[in-house]
């Protein structure tokens, strides 16, 4: 009886540490789309748009026993290609959300309402435009994503160790 139930425990380990490397997959692929995207926003043509609005929205999200404060910068701008308006809500690529309103901030300082600024869209997709040619937080994909290989290599050890004892 104790065999079946250490199986079961051995299979169900297993599945638990694939489905941690199936994720640090989804991280560093989604990690390596956003890189693209940056390579291929440098052959986009450059335009002026006008900025609508900039502001700092505070996300809070709680659960049974904590709470979690972050800060995401929203800016909205139009901006025209060959006569056509469009509308953009993208300043860069990558993950806007920050633990500091300092930071948040800073990204909306420079994009103040009323101004005309640089914008940057894809010629074969005009409504896909960004402000900035960077990736914000690319450190967040790396570390997530080796976090998650490690846990999965680690239970798999531990769980080969088990499986061999």
């Amino acid at each position: 009886m104790d065999s079946v139930w250490f199986n079961l425990f051995l299979v169900v380990g297993f599945g638990v540490a694939l489905l941690f490397g199936w994720f640090a997959v989804k991280i560093f692929l989604s990690y390596q789309h956003t890189k693209q995207k940056l390579a291929d926003s440098q052959f986009w043509q450059e335009g002026e748009a006008s900025i609508l609005a900039a502001e700092v929205e505070r996300i809070v999200r709680r659960d049974e026993d904590s709470r979690t404060v972050t800060f995401l910068p929203r800016v909205s701008y139009t901006y025209a290609v060959e006569g056509q308006e469009f509308h953009g809500e993208q300043i860069g690529f990558g993950k806007f959300e920050f633990s500091a309103a300092k930071k948040a901030n800073a990204i909306v300082e420079n994009h103040p309402v009323g101004e005309n600024v640089q914008v940057f869209y894809n010629p074969l997709d005009p409504q896909e435009a960004v402000l900035e040619r960077t990736i914000y937080r690319s450190s967040s994909y790396l570390v997530s994503g080796v976090i998650l290989i490690l846990v999965m290599l680690v239970m798999i050890g531990m769980l080969i160790f088990w499986w061999l004892k």
